[in-house]
């Protein structure tokens, strides 16, 4: 009897029951998509966020360190800043003077006598086998008269081989002169002093030196602040505050960030 009524019976589902079905489903498929769309949305943010930090705190980081050694070791009547704009907005520059780029500097500690024969290598004395380990055969260098930071010959010369723990041997030079402790050694591969040039270029900020091609330090930056701190009328600190922009996938809109720092003048 009871398999009887099993096979008899055939009702299904009626036509109202599978829309509110389908309306059930389509709801819970919304909520979710929605969902799941918010979710993306806010992540994406949160990545162009995230990134745009990154890029202040790169361009943080070169900016202090090129600040901080404007005026090393540059000629007491050379401006350690040579330009000094409020922003880098319109194509304004900000340019920076350093006696080297790499802050490679040693210490001669007993007198050279050099003379007029570019081809032959002297040798100098250096304070310390750390400060020999900054220079390899075929660095270009400086030497630099203390303290008033003039060089006795204005031209690049050629670090060569065998070193020993305390020397080093330099060739190029095209003058008698004594070269005495407290003389200053320094790389460079630039010209006396060597200039460092910021701009701000579609959102991009770069670094060139010595009028050569510019170098993106950071992308996403839209703004560079700069305000100057002096005593006597020298420049002693910038306070820079920078802008960068995060794309905002949920509000559709840009979103700022900023960062801020007093960075001081260390070798003026």
């Amino acid at each position: 009897m009871i398999q009887k009524y099993l096979l008899n019976n055939h009702k299904g589902f009626t036509l109202v029951e599978l829309l509110f079905a389908m309306l059930i489903l389509s709801i819970v498929a919304v909520a979710t998509l929605t969902t799941f769309t918010g979710t993306q949305k806010n992540a994406n943010t949160q990545d162009e966020v995230v990134k745009a930090q990154q890029n202040l705190k790169i361009a943080m980081i070169f900016l202090t360190k090129d600040i901080q050694m404007a005026g090393f070791l540059v000629p007491v009547t050379t401006p350690a800043i040579e330009t000094t704009p409020n922003n880098l907005s319109g194509g304004q520059i900000l340019t920076l003077t350093t006696a080297t780029i790499s802050q490679d500097v040693a210490r001669l500690v007993s007198p050279t006598t050099v003379v007029n024969t570019p081809g032959t290598y002297f040798k100098f004395t250096l304070a310390s086998a750390e400060m020999v380990n900054l220079f390899s055969a075929g660095d270009t260098v400086r030497l630099i008269r203390s303290p008033d930071h003039e060089q006795r010959i204005d031209r690049l010369f050629e670090v060569g081989t065998s070193p020993t723990a305390t020397t080093l041997n330099i060739k190029g030079f095209t003058a008698n002169i004594i070269y005495t402790e407290a003389d200053l050694l320094v790389k460079t591969a630039s010209g006396n002093p060597a200039r460092i040039d910021y701009d701000l270029n579609n959102d991009e900020l770069r670094r060139s030196i010595d009028g050569a091609a510019p170098q993106t330090i950071a992308k996403d930056i839209s703004a560079v602040d700069l305000e100057y701190i002096t005593n006597s009328g020298k420049v002693i600190a910038v306070r820079v505050t920078l802008t960068a922009t995060a794309f905002n996938f949920k509000q559709k809109a840009n979103k700022n960030r900023q960062l801020a720092k007093l960075i001081s003048l260390k070798n003026d």
